[in-house]
């Protein structure tokens, strides 16, 4: 993404969103869209050894609310490995995303403009 960001120009004033399937890691929730997609209520439906959870909850707000990335994002990620060594259960597979529901109307944001994709 550094590129894109150096393309375009972009500084912490000058922001782009951009479409996503999934963002890993830096993850920011509107705790009400959280909640109302269920939030992390399927914890208990997991074994222990899983994975894939952070992937499923943002599945299943993006299902009703969509989703965006911003660039620069201001964030970085440490590049640690992975505390998780049993990943043979993974989270979204094994407990799939309910359907699509109708999303709730979006209140529109005065200060947003529809931004192209990259």
């Amino acid at each position: 993404m550094w590129v894109y960001r150096q393309r375009l120009g972009l500084t912490a004033e000058k922001t782009r969103r951009y479409r996503v399937a999934w963002v890993g890691g830096c993850v920011m929730y509107d705790v009400d869209k959280l909640r109302r997609a269920g939030g992390f209520e399927f914890w208990r439906e997991l074994p222990p050894k899983h994975s894939g959870e952070d992937v499923l909850a943002q599945l299943r707000i993006m299902a009703r609310h969509g989703g965006c990335g911003i660039l620069p994002s201001g964030v970085y990620h440490q590049e640690l490995p992975t505390t998780v060594e049993e990943r043979s259960v993974d989270a979204p597979k094994a407990l799939a995303s309910p359907p699509r529901r109708k999303p709730l109307p979006r209140q529109p944001d005065p200060g947003s403009k529809r931004v192209p994709p990259i």
